[in-house]
């Protein structure tokens, strides 16, 4: 039963039609981030392709089985998948995507689930299921839109939303951006009040953002014959002296990169590429990975995701 969840799940986040029919209007008023991630444009790119020659024997079987199970070719379909979320440890975050669903082929799959219920709500139908001890929900809104949440509640919120109901987000949200694609850019997020985000507790790396006002990240591949991946931040702070605490610390990170040289020669050649420019209330930084080094870190994440976990008790450290 967990190839079929994973089926339905990856089905849900991923495949997208080229009409989109995601709105800003779709978010709750409260949503703090907003990420679009455009799974087609990177498919039919250069850096897509790389991605794709990459992956090894086991992973091709896993998605042609995918592929045939759900009907779903998942290199042709996708097209964007739209995360939020209202931070500050809330529960309000939820996936939307559109695309072109069999919904009673994939109903049929996640019936096999013994945990699987549906529910009506008004004119909607919410499937939920239990897939490792995790329970989900989800709708096919239509044949072209489905959203998912880790609630019913939450999920609920965000129907009401796409029939026109609640409190949503408006043109002037500073995660309006975030919603139009672009050229060659494969991701994009906003986020904003991002002091208030438990990031820091999560990853005492990050805790510099409890000193940001807003986050802007984006993915984009520069040029379209080439697969070089430009990986760029904005970062707004409160006040100048904020803004030059946050430089101070990302300077680091880069000089400490660069210090490794002769035990992690990759990640210094990485840091040389990385610019980090100051300004009176914001940082913006830019990272250029090119073809050659992108392929390497991918052999490199292979190479460790295939290696076998030491028996407990002999890990190093």
């Amino acid at each position: 039963m967990k190839l079929h969840n994973l089926i339905a799940t990856t089905v849900l986040l991923g495949n997208l039609s080229v009409n989109a029919q995601i709105k800003i209007s779709h978010f709750p008023a409260n949503s703090r981030v907003l990420a679009r991630i455009d799974v087609k444009q990177l498919a039919n790119s250069k850096t897509g392709e790389l991605f794709k020659n990459s992956m090894d024997e086991k992973a091709t079987r896993k998605l042609n089985a995918l592929t045939a199970i759900s009907g779903i070719d998942f290199m042709k379909d996708i097209d964007a998948v739209f995360i939020s979320g209202a931070g500050e440890g809330q529960p309000d975050g939820a996936v939307y995507a559109e695309g072109r669903f069999d919904v009673n082929k994939l109903v049929t799959i996640l019936g096999g689930n013994d945990s699987f219920k549906s529910e009506q709500y008004g004119i909607h139908n919410i499937l939920s299921w239990a897939d490792g001890g995790k329970n989900h929900h989800a709708c096919f809104v239509n044949a072209n839109l489905a959203v998912a949440a880790n609630n019913s509640t939450t999920l609920k919120k965000h129907l009401d939303l796409v029939d026109g109901k609640g409190e949503a987000l408006t043109a002037e949200s500073p995660l309006a951006g975030v919603i139009g694609a672009k050229a060659n850019r494969f991701f994009s997020m906003a986020a904003y009040d991002v002091g208030k985000m438990p990031a820091g507790k999560a990853n005492p790396q990050l805790q510099m953002l409890s000193q940001a006002k807003a986050l802007k990240l984006f993915v984009d591949q520069p040029q379209t014959d080439k697969a070089d991946l430009l990986l760029s931040a904005e970062i707004a702070a409160a006040d100048a002296a904020s803004a030059q605490q946050i430089g101070m610390v990302l300077q680091g990170f880069k000089a400490m990169l660069a210090m490794q040289a002769a035990q992690n020669p990759e990640m210094a050649a990485l840091a040389q590429n990385c610019k980090i420019v100051p300004g009176e209330k914001n940082i913006t930084m830019s990272l250029l990975v090119n073809e050659d080094q992108l392929r390497k870190q991918i052999e490199n994440a292979a190479q460790k995701s295939a290696a076998p976990t030491p028996p407990y008790g002999l890990q190093g450290g």
